[in-house]
C-alpha cells in the first residue's frame, strides 16, 4: 500500500576510506556531498556532530514488508586528519569505470590548492595541507573544533566536440577535533594520555511502514478491508545506536497499481507533512496525537478504492524523512491534521500556526535533507485490497 523513503547511511570511522559515493557511471554525479574524516562522516552535512537530516523513500505492500536494498557504494576518496593538517587522497580512477582523471583537473579549498607532486602516482591523487591553508574554514562547536573544505573535480574538455562525458563534482570534507585537545603547529605536550585511535562502526538508518492494528499495539492480521474502514498506518525510524530522531511524513500518494506512473493517483499527505485527506466530507484521517515516541508517526485513512478502475488494489508510497529530535516544528517539518469541528488545521507537535500553509495548498519546500524518494532507493512493499461493503 505504500512505498518507503530510501534508507539513509550513518558511518563513524577514523582513518577510513569514505563510503557512499553514487555509482560508478555517473547517476549522482555534479551534486554536492559531504565526507568527514577523523572520528565521524556522514551522508548528510551541517553540524558538529555529524548528526544531521535524512531521509529515505520506501515503497510499501500493506501487510508484507520486504527488506531494503543495499547500493554499492564506490571510495574515491578518504581523507587522514591529523594534529595540523589534513591529508585527502584521491583515486585516479574517479567514477570507478577504469577511467583516470587527470590531477590537474583536481583542486582543494575555495582558495585552490594544487595536489602534492611529490606524493601523487598513477593511481592516487594526493593533497597534504594545513588545517587553515586553501581557504579551509574553521567552525567551533561545543565540544568539537571543525574544519571543513571540499575537493573539486572541473575536468578540462581536451576536444573540440561540444559533448562531454562527465561532469563537475564537489566533494566536501570536514576534520572534527576534541577542544580540549591542541590542533596548532605549536603543540603542547599534554599530561594525559594522547587520542591516537577510535573506535569504528557502521550503521543503517533504517525506515520502516506498517499496517497496524485497530490498538495500535501490533500488526494487522489482514490486508483486506471493507471502504470507509479505517487503516492505521505507523512510520517510523530504527534510532538505536544514534542521535534521538523524529519521523516526518513529507507525502503519501496513492495508487491503484504497483506501477506508480500508471493510472489515476491520490494524494493523502501533501506540503511537507499535510494530511489533505481529512478535509474530504467523507473521511475522518488524521494523525494520531499524541506520538507514541519521537521516531514513530501514526496516521488513520479511511480506505477508499478507484473509481472505474478495474483493481480492488491499492498502492500507497510515502515518503519519510528523520530529522533532529529537537528540531523545533516549521512549515517543512510538521505533521497536520484537518479539524472539522473548528474549520482548522492542527499539528501534533508545535504550533498550529505552521499549518496554515496547507489551506494555502502551497508550503516551502526547502529542506536540507537529501531527498531520494523520486530517484531511487531501498524500498519496502505494502498492497491493501479494498472491498465494496454490501
Amino acid at each position: 500500500m505504500g512505498k518507503k523513503r530510501r534508507q539513509s547511511d550513518h558511518w563513524w570511522r577514523a582513518h577510513q576510506s569514505i563510503s557512499g559515493m553514487s555509482s560508478s557511471r555517473g547517476a549522482g554525479w555534479g551534486t554536492t556531498d559531504t565526507r568527514f574524516g577523523w572520528g565521524s562522516y556522514s551522508r548528510y552535512s551541517g553540524s558538529d556532530y555529524g548528526s544531521q537530516y535524512d531521509s529515505g523513500s520506501s515503497r510499501i505492500y500493506i501487510g508484507e514488508a520486504g527488506q531494503p536494498r543495499q547500493q554499492v557504494a564506490y571510495n574515491p576518496v578518504s581523507v587522514v586528519c591529523i594534529e595540523d593538517r589534513m591529508v585527502v587522497t584521491v583515486q585516479r580512477d574517479f567514477f570507478g569505470n577504469g577511467k583516470l582523471v587527470k590531477a590537474s583537473d583536481l583542486s582543494l579549498g575555495p582558495q585552490p590548492c594544487n595536489p602534492d607532486p611529490s606524493s601523487t602516482d598513477e593511481t592516487n591523487v594526493v593533497f597534504s595541507v594545513g588545517l587553515q591553508e586553501c581557504g579551509n574554514t574553521p567552525q567551533m562547536g561545543t565540544e568539537l573544533l571543525m574544519y571543513s573544505t571540499f575537493v573539486t573535480y572541473n575536468p578540462s574538455l581536451t576536444t573540440n566536440l561540444p559533448i562531454t562525458r562527465t561532469s563537475d563534482v564537489v566533494i566536501h570534507i570536514k576534520c572534527y577535533y576534541p577542544r580540549y585537545s591542541n590542533v596548532s603547529s605549536k603543540a603542547i605536550q599534554p599530561t594525559w594520555v594522547p587520542f591516537i585511535s577510535t573506535a569504528t562502526y557502521e550503521e543503517k538508518l533504517n525506515f520502516s511502514l506498517h499496517l497496524m492494528n485497530g490498538d495500535w499495539d501490533g500488526p494487522s492480521p489482514s490486508i483486506v478491508f471493507e471502504v470507509g474502514e479505517p487503516l492505521n498506518i505507523e512510520a517510523s525510524v530504527n534510532t538505536d545506536n544514534h542521535a534521538p530522531m523524529k519521523i516526518l511524513v513529507d507525502r503519501c500518494v496513492a495508487t491503484p497499481y504497483n506501477d506508480t506512473t500508471q493510472g489515476p493517483s491520490y494524494d493523502i499527505i501533501a506540503y511537507n507533512g499535510c494530511l489533505i485527506d481529512g478535509k474530504q466530507e467523507d473521511s475522518s484521517s488524521a494523525f494520531r496525537v499524541p506520538r507514541p515516541q519521537p521516531n514513530k508517526i501514526q496516521f488513520a485513512v479511511d480506505a477508499f478504492k478507484f473509481a472505474d478502475v478495474d483493481s480492488s488494489m491499492i498502492f500507497i508510497t510515502c515518503f519519510l524523512r528523520a530529522v533532529p529530535a529537537d528540531t523545533v516544528p516549521d512549515a517543512t517539518n510538521k505533521a497536520c491534521s484537518y479539524r472539522k469541528t473548528s474549520n482548522s488545521w492542527v499539528d501534533i507537535d508545535g504550533s498550529s500556526s505552521i499549518c496554515n500553509c496547507c489551506e494555502l495548498a502551497s508550503c516551502d519546500q526547502t529542506s536540507s535533507a537529501r531527498r531520494l524518494g523520486l530517484n531511487g532507493g531501498s524500498r519496502h512493499h505494502w498492497k491493501r485490497k479494498a472491498t465494496s461493503s454490501k
